[in-house]
Formats: C-alpha cells, sequence, structure tokens
C-alpha cells in the first residue's frame, strides 16, 4: 500500500511505500505514517518524479510498543545498516549523502515486532539527477579501441572463394 504526501519546502510529492496497510494522522502540525493495525514493519520512502533525487533524509522512528526492536535501515545504493531502538519512542536518524552523491530512497525494516509510527519526516537537497559525463580518459581509450578494430578491419584480406561448375 502507498500513501502520498507533499514537502513544505519545494512542494515535492513523496511515495510512501509498504506491504501494509498505512494510513496518515496529522501530529502537531507534521504528518506521522502508521499501520492501519498499530504495527509499522516496513517503509520505504522515495520521491514520485523519477528524475529527482535528495541529498539528506531525517525521521523519527516512534517505538511506542514497548518491545525490543532493531531496525536495518537501507539507502538507494544498497548500504545497509542495523540499529536497537530505544524503548523511549524517540529514535531520531539523519541521513546525508557526501561527495556529490545523492539518494533516491530510504526505507526500513524492523526485526519483525514492528515501530508505532515514523513521524517528522524531512527531505532535503532535492535536485534534478543529471546524467553522468563520461572523463577524458575513456572517450580516449573508446576512440582507441575503435581504431583498432578498424584498423584490424582494414588489414584483413576477404577470404577468396573458388567455385567449380561441373
Amino acid at each position: 500500500m502507498s500513501v502520498i504526501g507533499t514537502t513544505n519546502q519545494t512542494n515535492t510529492t513523496v511515495n510512501f511505500t509498504s506491504n501494509e496497510m498505512l494510513t496518515v494522522a496529522a501530529s502537531q502540525g507534521q504528518a506521522r505514517i502508521e499501520g492501519v493495525d498499530g504495527s509499522l514493519d516496513n517503509l520505504t520512502v522515495t520521491l514520485a518524479d523519477a528524475m529527482l533525487s535528495f541529498t539528506e533524509f531525517e525521521f523519527n522512528l516512534f517505538d511506542s510498543l514497548d518491545n525490543t526492536t532493531s531496525v536495518t535501515i537501507t539507502l538507494s545504493d544498497g548500504t545497509m545498516q542495523t540499529f536497537d531502538l530505544s524503548r523511549n519512542g524517540q529514535n531520531f536518524f539523519g541521513i546525508r549523502a557526501t561527495d556529490g552523491d545523492t539518494l533516491t530512497s530510504v526505507s526500513f525494516a524492523t526485526n519483525g515486532t514492528g515501530v508505532g509510527d515514523v513521524r517528522q519526516v524531512r527531505i532535503g537537497g532535492i535536485s534534478e539527477m543529471t546524467a553522468a559525463v563520461p572523463e577524458p580518459a575513456t572517450w580516449a581509450l573508446l576512440l582507441l579501441g575503435f581504431g583498432f578494430v578498424g584498423g584490424m578491419m582494414r588489414k584483413t584480406k576477404p577470404a577468396h572463394v573458388r567455385v567449380r561448375y561441373a
């Protein structure tokens, strides 16, 4: 199931997706995403426009279920890290892409016991993704390879076929 939200900074549409039924509730001016059954085991956050990416992501996993929960956070590049959640309810996470990297999704999954909800989601550094430009050395190797293949084709003589008629 998915729910759709909008960032208040850039008015960008955000998709929240889970394999369970979701509901959105207002919480002191900020959205709160919950599982309909009161427990949320997993959630993936992406921008609706596939040409956009982001560099900052903050959220609070509110563990009101009073159980020992660990959560694994996965970034769009496959990076994963597991954390034990505090039982006091406040588990703030801040993720920042550096060195020119960007994110297209952030997801979390619990060890099966779930969290109460996700609160205070903030997405920053939203921008259009740009295509990678090859380095000059890549272009040089590409041209050298084409030249080599062309030279070999020119050097190779076609085979002569003799045909005999009876």
